[in-house]
């Protein structure tokens, strides 16, 4: 017997009311291991409850993004980094890149963000900052 490969998901349905353009049913779909959502799906009403009542392949507009890590388990961790005193974004990502191992990535904006700011660290050169990072990973069955 094949093995399935339906993943568990979750999908919102909402009704979007715009006073700068025309309504639409807003439908996203997301990965419940790696909390991506995947695709974003707009339909005007009318062929929405078209589709509800059984006419199916009405027309719609999607995006659709973050598919290489559906199924994969994410992880975050935080590491305190120093940030050097007028240091320009290319700076900043030097600094956060020296801690990017092993398939983790760093969150730029955290460098610039002052409540990121760890207290009872300091130093001449600049200031410690925690800065987010995140893999995702494959998990073992």
């Amino acid at each position: 017997m094949a093995k399935e490969n339906f993943k568990p998901g979750k999908m919102s349905i909402s009704r979007t009311h715009c006073s700068r353009r025309d309504d639409y049913v807003h439908i996203t779909i997301s990965d419940e291991k790696s909390g991506i959502q995947f695709i974003d799906l707009r339909m005007d009403f009318e062929p929405f409850a078209e589709m509800l009542l059984g006419l199916s392949c009405q027309p719609c507009k999607f995006e659709l993004y973050g598919v290489d890590n559906i199924g994969e388990r994410k992880e975050i961790k935080h590491e305190n980094v120093l940030i050097f005193t007028g240091a320009t974004s290319y700076d900043r990502r030097v600094s956060i890149a020296e801690y990017e191992v092993d398939g983790w990535i760093g969150r730029d904006l955290d460098a610039s963000n002052s409540h990121r700011r760890v207290q009872g660290m300091s130093s001449d050169k600049g200031i410690w900052t925690s800065i987010s990072f995140h893999r995702f990973v494959e998990e073992k069955e």
